[in-house]
């Protein structure tokens, strides 16, 4: 697997706009599904061959939670730690040098909107 047209990169990360913790959905308490949901970040990225020394590292509500070598072709993974705030994953160089970044466009929350706890996904892509 490689990136299309012949980029350097592609991915995104995806995660949940709501911790597991949240309540109240519509007055119901626990929403539905909420056993099978957990506090993650997931990301998939593709890199063209002979990439060699790549990390991505991922920030929940500020704090870095993970930080993962990536290797030539298709990586991905799921990272513990979901935290509320903005959600950052950054595409790292042999160098440590941030070569591309998704950025969360919705900051995860512990409360529910409108009385409702969204268990949806977010995806942002790499930049």
């Amino acid at each position: 697997m490689t990136p299309a047209n012949g980029a350097l990169f592609t991915g995104a990360m995806w995660y949940r706009g709501v911790l597991t913790s949240c309540v109240n959905n519509g007055g119901d308490g626990t929403p539905r599904g909420k056993g099978a949901a957990r506090d993650t970040v997931v990301y998939a990225v593709v890199l063209p061959a002979n990439s060699q020394g790549f990390q991505v590292r991922i920030s929940s509500g500020g704090e870095i939670i993970a930080t993962r070598s990536v290797a030539a072709g298709l990586s991905y993974n799921s990272v513990e730690g979901l935290r509320t705030g903005a959600q950052l994953l950054e595409l790292l160089d042999e160098s440590g040098n941030v070569v591309a970044k998704a950025s969360s466009k919705v900051d995860v929350s512990d409360q529910p909107s409108n009385g409702f706890c969204n268990f949806n996904y977010y995806v942002a892509g790499l930049e």
